[in-house]
């Protein structure tokens, strides 16, 4: 007496797959996910938006760690040099 094993379909049932093929749960991690990330960069952005202005303010901005190197890294990315000339500019004398 030989028995095979149910399939698929047997087993959960036709109605399990009501999302676009896939099972029903997939809906819900999708959308889960989705609002996990939303949440994520809103918060960044507001903390972003909320944390710029108060540790930019003159006394705070000299004891922001690393503040002085992206300054000068955003300033040789435009182009600039300390002196105020354009790295590709030579100085006219």
């Amino acid at each position: 007496m030989m028995t095979t094993a149910p399939t698929a379909t047997e087993v959960r049932g036709p109605r399990d797959h009501a999302f676009l093929a896939h099972p029903k749960g997939l809906a819900y991690v999708a959308v889960t996910e989705m609002w996990e990330r939303f949440s994520y960069y809103g918060m960044t952005a507001l903390l972003s938006l909320y944390m710029g202005p108060q540790l930019l303010l003159p006394g705070h901005a000299e004891h922001v760690v690393g503040l002085a190197s992206l300054r000068r890294g955003l300033a040789r990315a435009r182009g600039r040099s300390r002196s105020g000339l354009s790295v590709r500019q030579s100085p006219r004398f």
